[in-house]
């Protein structure tokens, strides 16, 4: 779970470098549905992640879609503000936000030491 919330911060880092700041995030999914995952990726953040009451984003997501699509609402902010309803928030934990920014250093060091192997196995030739 770490390994994937650690690839998953280094993209929301990228996000921060150009000056896009989430003050919090929305999970759905699998990994929303009652795992200890949200609590892990809310602490290896350091922000606030949202779990909607009906965490199949994907589907709720195709709903707003297609109701801005046919006209039946008149905005995305509009869909947002009827169709998504937020359950619970998990806050991080001040704790784990420390050990998990040592964490995070050392999954950086690894990943940057590995770079040189990543197209090992290109099938493009």
């Amino acid at each position: 779970m770490e390994g994937v919330a650690f690839a998953s911060r280094r993209n929301l880092d990228l996000i921060r470098i150009a000056d896009e700041s989430p003050e919090r995030l929305i999970l759905c999914g699998g990994g929303a549905k009652g795992s200890p995952w949200p609590q892990v990726k809310a602490s290896i953040y350091n922000l606030p992640l949202d779990v909607p009451e009906n965490p199949e984003g994907g589907l709720v997501g195709c709903a707003m879609l297609a109701a801005v699509g046919t006209n039946t609402l008149p905005d995305f902010a509009t869909a947002v503000q009827r169709m998504l309803r937020m359950g619970h928030t998990f806050l991080p934990d001040p704790q784990a936000v420390d050990q998990c920014a040592r964490q995070f250093e050392l999954y950086e060091a690894l990943y940057r030491s590995s770079a040189a192997h990543y197209d090992f196995f290109d099938d493009s030739d």
